[in-house]
């Protein structure tokens, strides 16, 4: 089957406003809800990341290895590849349990999304500022040993060019020291939809896969890079065969 073809200038602009305006509306309501009921704030936000799939006409399915659940425990949900900035209403969506996320200062002070990620339980890293950077990290470790659940890019940004970024190793320290589980993450088709650097977003397919589940207990920070190494090699694995359009 052809690719859709790109939406006109027009539309593109009416669906972006569309979704910035719902966007802004379901991650409010989230934050307040999630004062009381942490599982009915995410219920919202994937709704709320939902419509922005419909209004862009994305059929985003979900693939997960992992049938036994989110139950217990506490997870670190590694997003093993960044290419879009669509992966901005994907990312929230493929939580299956309440989660945090760190954010640098600068993102914190983005409308919408930034605003409202605090409120949403995000820790906010402030990388000019060393000191303040460790505290943050060593509370998430503490949210990780509560319980708590946190989704993190091990690339830190988008790729221009669809290639794996290097992989930096605070998610994996954070899992290790927590003794949380890792649950990789790839995500496909995002970049046919939107590519890096264009805004009109192109209909079709996404993919979020969820690989099978990594247990941490009994390793040690000696073991990070080896960790490291693991996740890249699934990352390399997985998205070898990726087709270009679909998936």
């Amino acid at each position: 089957m052809p690719p859709a073809s790109l939406p006109s200038a027009p539309r593109s602009a009416a669906r972006w406003a569309a979704s910035l305006v719902s966007t802004a509306v379901g991650l409010s309501g989230a934050a307040l809800v999630r004062l009381v009921d942490a599982d009915a704030a995410l219920r919202i936000i994937h709704g709320t990341c939902a419509l922005a799939h419909r209004l862009f006409e994305l059929d985003v399915r979900l693939r997960d290895d992992n049938p036994g659940g989110y139950r217990r425990g506490s997870y670190v949900f590694v997003i093993l590849n960044q290419t879009s900035l669509l992966e901005t209403f994907l990312l929230p969506w493929l939580a299956p349990v309440p989660y945090r996320i760190i954010v640098n200062i600068e993102y914190a002070l983005m409308p919408i999304f930034g605003w409202s990620s605090v409120p949403l339980g995000a820790r906010v890293v402030v990388r000019q500022w060393p000191a303040q950077a460790k505290r943050a990290i060593r509370r998430a470790i503490a949210d990780l040993r509560r319980g708590d659940s946190y989704i993190i890019s091990i690339e830190g940004r988008r790729s221009p060019d669809g290639a794996l970024q290097p992989y930096k190793k605070g998610a994996v320290v954070m899992a290790i020291e927590a003794e949380a589980t890792i649950v990789p993450v790839i995500l496909r088709g995002a970049r046919e939809r939107l590519p890096f650097g264009a805004w009109r977003v192109q209909p079709g397919p996404v993919e979020v896969h969820l690989l099978p589940a990594i247990d941490t207990r009994g390793l040690t920070y000696e073991d990070r890079d080896m960790l490291v190494a693991r996740l890249r090699a699934l990352a390399s694995m997985n998205l070898a065969d990726a087709p270009n359009d679909t998936v």
